[in-house]
């Protein structure tokens, strides 16, 4: 584990290249807006987070970086970060939730409580999930999806 030194000079070296950029970034393209500031920001943190991932893939040896996550069987989480942005003032809220997490090729599925502790889910389904379900249902394309000789 890493000690509170060398977590802090991480986050010192972090805070001086990311200031760098940024401020590189807003000279050489003119950015003054909050709007631009702000789309500048989601940009980095999308890029900063993929990247994360992709070295933390490499090191832990159990995923080629160059996977992406639908070559998998599925992800499974006991918690979820949840990480939005307020769309009138750009606040960033982040909140760590005890939900289970069930992803596979069909879409995703939450679980969790109602505020009355009773057990609960919400799924999103991929766009082929639901033509699976539309056909099983009997509400799909009349169009065959092979031809039988």
């Amino acid at each position: 584990m890493l000690d509170q030194e060398l977590t802090n000079q991480a986050r010192e070296k972090i805070k001086e290249h990311y200031q760098k950029l940024v401020k590189d970034l807003i000279r050489e393209h003119n950015l003054s807006s909050y709007k631009d500031l702000l789309h500048l920001w989601q940009s980095i943190h999308a890029a900063y987070l993929e990247e994360s991932s992709n070295i933390l893939q490499e090191w832990g040896g159990e995923l080629n970086a160059s996977q992406s996550n639908l070559d998998l069987e599925g992800i499974e989480a006991d918690q979820v970060v949840v990480e939005v942005m307020d769309k009138n003032t750009g606040r960033l809220v982040r909140h760590r939730l005890d939900l289970r997490y069930l992803e596979n090729h069909n879409g995703l599925v939450l679980f969790g409580e109602t505020m009355e502790g009773k057990s609960t889910q919400i799924a999103f389904l991929t766009q082929l999930a639901w033509e699976k379900m539309n056909d099983m249902l009997g509400k799909g394309s009349d169009v065959p999806h092979h031809q039988h000789d």
